[in-house]
């Protein structure tokens, strides 16, 4: 294990417990998240480093903590850690949390704590259709600004950003029903299949596969087949009047958080996974 991220003092007794018990001969190296209180200007409920937020040890209180275990033998300190949010599009709240996290890495260093890492999280957007494209080479400068003099190591989560874009959706139509203000559109993929329109309000482009229709459009609700008014994946989108049931649809970006935050709520299985290399299936899951 490189060094674990606490999140707070109780945390880290509990670590300094766990060596103890086991007798651990090695030092366990530690690196404190902290909490920046800054906003990633993002979804309500994946934002993580304001102060009213769960996550990390408030970033005033971080010296103390180094200087109150730093004569413990179980653990050695190793660095500061943050994460501020996930689907963040803008470059302003990372540099404001990371120009916060630079000044206490000076500090405690400064004050003779070694630091040899800095781990910034995660946190970069992807764009879902109609979202704005990130600025990674913005992204990178600023780090490479903040921290190449420190000559520390950098550790960076970017998930999202490197496979939410790599993974769709294939449903299939199981049902086209007329109401009397709607049209809906009804899929076999249901919110136990991907729970971010539900859970987050958010949108993921979908296409049908059969480009082939012809004819006007109509506007859609697409939704699957949970008992749940919220599972609903878009309104009021634009298909082909002449989609018939059976006919396939793609959910695109749902390689981050689609089967990993999936369940078998209503009954329902996992949907089969496959890996696509080349134009040939490489392995299926």
């Amino acid at each position: 294990i490189k060094q674990i991220n606490i999140e707070s003092e109780e945390e880290l007794d509990d670590i300094i417990k766990i060596c103890k018990v086991n007798k651990l001969k090695k030092k366990t190296k530690i690196s404190v998240r902290v909490n920046p209180d800054v906003d990633a200007e993002t979804h309500e409920k994946i934002s993580t480093g304001r102060s009213e937020d769960k996550f990390g040890v408030p970033i005033k209180k971080v010296r103390r903590i180094f200087e109150k275990y730093e004569s413990e033998k179980k653990i050695e300190f190793v660095g500061i850690s943050i994460h501020i949010g996930s689907q963040i599009q803008k470059i302003s709240p990372f540099k404001k949390a990371f120009v916060k996290v630079r000044k206490e890495i000076i500090s405690l260093i400064n004050s003779g704590h070694k630091i040899s890492t800095v781990d910034l999280g995660g946190g970069i957007g992807i764009d879902y259709g109609k979202d704005k494209i990130f600025q990674i080479k913005e992204y990178s400068e600023l780090i490479e600004k903040l921290f190449l003099d420190l000559k520390i190591e950098v550790i960076l989560e970017p998930g999202r950003f490197l496979v939410g874009s790599a993974g769709v959706i294939i449903s299939k139509v199981v049902r086209i029903k007329k109401g009397e203000n709607k049209n809906f559109l009804i899929i076999d993929c249901g919110m136990n299949n991907l729970i971010r329109p539900s859970l987050y309000n958010s949108i993921h482009k979908i296409i049908p596969v059969n480009k082939q229709i012809k004819g006007g459009l109509d506007k859609f609700d697409i939704v699957g087949p949970i008992c749940e008014t919220s599972d609903i994946f878009v309104k009021d989108l634009k298909v082909k009047k002449k989609i018939k049931k059976n006919d396939l649809v793609i959910i695109c970006s749902t390689g981050a958080y689609g089967s990993c935050m999936s369940s078998n709520y209503n009954l329902r299985g996992e949907a089969k996974e496959v890996f696509v290399k080349k134009n040939k299936v490489v392995t299926s899951i």
